[in-house]
């Protein structure tokens, strides 16, 4: 029997030398103004890797889901800004519905 331990708020050691975003998929909000504490995990995550890669951007996404009158995406915004992320940096996108995977995820754009 393995005993393997599962961590779904980290990102591999093994990442791109230069990614052009990350793409942070929300787990949940808490209320209408604060992220789940396994969210806020993963946007301050993101801000740690973002310091390594500062020409990144950080993509957060997630619809209202919950049904809160506000998508997931904003509120995620709204922490990230409160943690120093300038807004120049974070892209919201607010349509998704569901989420199967809790990952943070980088992506680079091959021009």
């Amino acid at each position: 029997m393995s005993h393997e331990i599962l961590n779904f708020w980290t990102i591999p050691g093994n990442p791109p030398t230069n990614p052009d975003c990350f793409v942070l998929l929300s787990y949940a909000l808490k209320d209408r103004s604060m992220p789940t504490k396994p969210t806020r995990s993963l946007i301050e995550l993101a801000y740690r890797w973002w310091l390594k890669f500062p020409n990144a951007k950080l993509i957060m996404s997630s619809g209202d889901n919950q049904r809160l009158g506000i998508p997931n995406s904003k509120v995620m915004a709204d922490y990230a800004l409160k943690l120093g992320i300038p807004s120049g940096v974070i892209i919201e996108e607010d349509r998704s519905r569901n989420t199967k995977t809790r990952n943070l995820i980088w992506m680079s754009i091959r021009r």
